[in-house]
């Protein structure tokens, strides 16, 4: 449903210009200085964990100081990056390889509802399960309390089979199609 075709894919790397992404583009200042988004580590099955500090960034300046374009090249040239460390370590490509933490700890009800944000956000999320599909192996949300209260609902339209638990196990959802992922409240 979300996948483009093998022809749109390529055409989108061409456009983008991902195969020189790495060597290449030079990300703005503004992004690598004040983007909350760090590499954690590698996990047990070599997939690589990225923490996501939503809560304590600020989105509003972020959106005010590069583009929607600017912030998914961004996005694209961290997920090659990491793409590029899993290939290094001998990963294997065929099965998931990102296992993102988000962290909404401080998260604001205004910084929640800032639209341009979240169609930043939006933008990003759509082009990355686009063009990297079935890559996302299990999906964090740490201090997501404001989160709770939103039900996933930005992240039901993007992973089809996900669970969300609470950290004592208990199984709060479960919706079953294709996709395998799973969402851990903490």
């Amino acid at each position: 449903m979300f996948a483009l075709t093998i022809f749109q894919h390529i055409a989108w790397r061409k456009e983008w210009e991902i195969d020189s992404i790495l060597t290449e583009y030079e990300p703005p200042e503004v992004l690598l200085k004040y983007t909350s988004s760090s590499f954690l580590c590698f996990d047990k099955e070599g997939s690589i964990v990225r923490i996501q500090d939503f809560g304590r960034a600020d989105a509003k300046g972020l959106c005010n100081s590069a583009n929607k374009t600017e912030m998914g090249k961004f996005s694209v040239y961290l997920t090659e990056l990491d793409k590029a460390s899993v290939i290094k370590r001998g990963g294997n490509l065929r099965k998931p390889i990102f296992s993102p933490i988000y962290d909404f700890e401080d998260l604001t009800y205004a910084k929640a509802a800032n639209v341009k944000a979240l169609q930043c956000l939006l933008y990003c999320f759509k082009m990355l399960i686009d063009n990297y599909p079935e890559s996302v192996k299990a999906v964090t949300v740490i201090n997501g309390k404001t989160v709770v209260l939103l039900r996933y609902d930005f992240l039901k339209c993007f992973y089809f089979n996900y669970r969300m638990c609470p950290i004592n196990g208990q199984v709060i959802e479960n919706v079953t199609q294709n996709r395998n992922v799973i969402i851990i409240v903490t």
